[in-house]
């Protein structure tokens, strides 16, 4: 008999206990919304200023895009009568990101050690960046121009002069 009572009071004991977890998994489901709005509202609150720039760089970087996908969307006919321009599109761009990606790693580094102020106004290490800049953009861009006609030339695609390359690229 008294194992029979034992056992009752462990059913008892398991099932409260079920009940209790149950209870307070549900009760941490439900409050999952709400602590989920206020972690949202206090990241919004911090990083709010942070959001509103980037969202406009992004959105300028994206009506680019568009406008560039636009453009080469109607240079169709030029993109098949000459494949070689297939050659250079893609590292043109992508030396682009590159350089204006280093570009503004250095600047934000120089911003967050202190040696320029975040102002417009000119200094002589933001002219040094700049200059660098554009002399690696001129320099890669004749480069790229020359590999993107000597690849035309060894894979035998009709291509533009190079010249044209050059002036593309």
């Amino acid at each position: 008999m008294k194992m029979v009572r034992q056992f009752g009071e462990s059913i008892i004991t398991l099932v409260v206990s079920i009940i209790l977890f149950l209870f307070n998994a549900v009760r941490y489901i439900v409050a999952l919304p709400a602590r989920l709005v206020i972690y949202i509202k206090e990241f919004l609150a911090d990083t709010d200023s942070v959001l509103k720039e980037s969202l406009i760089a992004l959105s300028i970087c994206a009506v680019g895009d568009l406008c560039a996908g636009i453009i080469l969307g109607n240079m169709e006919f030029f993109l098949q009568t000459y494949p070689g321009l297939m050659v250079i599109i893609p590292g043109a761009i992508g030396m682009r990101g590159n350089i204006f990606g280093s570009f503004g790693s250095r600047l934000s580094t120089h911003l967050h050690i202190g040696t320029i102020s975040p102002e417009f106004k000119r200094s002589d290490l933001l002219d040094e960046n700049i200059i660098a800049s554009i002399i690696l953009t001129i320099v890669l861009s004749v480069l790229l121009g020359a590999i993107a006609k000597v690849i035309c030339i060894i894979l035998n695609f009709p291509s533009i002069s190079l010249f044209d390359f050059l002036l593309i690229s």
